[in-house]
């Protein structure tokens, strides 16, 4: 009985390593979501209400320039689009999602990583009797 108690705290504390390590890595698919949303989603500039194109498909020239404006105002829009994107949020969620997403992945791995040994360790012991 106190054997079966033992393995069962073992395979416990396998799966809550391996819940965490799917939580991380959640948190880090949701941080890489968050970041491809800034870059390939169009914005609006909140202090001029105009469009501003997404980064990924602007024109590298006119980059945040929808196209259809005047020549006067293609400058002050190209700097309030440029000005109103907020970067640093994305990209430190990408930074952020990199040692969540690593740390994840180690967790999980070890937390299964562990129940597969012992089962091995199990079917080992059973087959040399």
């Amino acid at each position: 009985m106190h054997l079966l108690a033992v393995e069962e705290q073992f395979r416990s504390r396998s799966d809550r390593l391996k819940a965490w390590g799917i939580g991380l890595l959640v948190v880090a698919g949701l941080l890489w979501v968050y970041a491809a949303w800034s870059m390939f989603v169009p914005y609006t500039d909140h202090h001029w209400s105009k469009g501003c194109s997404a980064p990924a498909f602007a024109d590298r020239r006119d980059l945040y320039v929808d196209d259809g404006l005047p020549d006067g105002d293609r400058q002050d829009h190209l700097e309030r689009c440029a000005a109103s994107r907020d970067w640093p949020g994305p990209v430190s969620a990408l930074v952020l999602s990199t040692p969540l997403g690593v740390g994840g992945a180690l967790l999980f791995a070890v937390g299964a990583t562990a129940v597969r040994l012992r089962e091995h360790d199990d079917r080992r012991a059973r087959a040399e009797t």
